[in-house]
């Protein structure tokens, strides 16, 4: 998503902007957080804001976005639903080991 993404949609939106590459700016989490990152909310219908004016009016915020996202996930979803079940045993595939299986575990 660019900042462009409000000429082309009329919806309600949250825009995040963070710091560093896009490496650094997506893996961020909370506990290693450094950088910063911007964020706006901009309701359906409200007007175009440029670029120059989107970062005057939202200040950088320290740290991590994800304790953000997690916000806005938990407020923008409908509860959880059970997981659902491992292989197809109808179909004669049947889970070899239990979730995660032994390959995370390797070194």
């Amino acid at each position: 998503m660019t900042k462009r993404t409000p000429l082309f949609t009329d919806s309600d939106m949250t825009f995040v902007l963070t710091s560093g590459d896009h490496n650094s700016g997506i893996i961020n989490e909370p506990k290693l957080a450094h950088g910063h990152h911007r964020i706006s909310r901009r309701t359906a219908g409200a007007l175009y804001v440029g670029p120059d004016a989107w970062v005057t009016q939202n200040a950088p915020q320290p740290g991590s976005w994800w304790p953000a996202w997690t916000t806005w996930l938990e407020a923008n979803s409908n509860g959880g639903v059970p997981a659902p079940s491992l292989g197809a045993p109808d179909k004669g595939l049947v889970p070899i080991l239990a979730a995660p299986g032994t390959y995370v575990h390797q070194t």
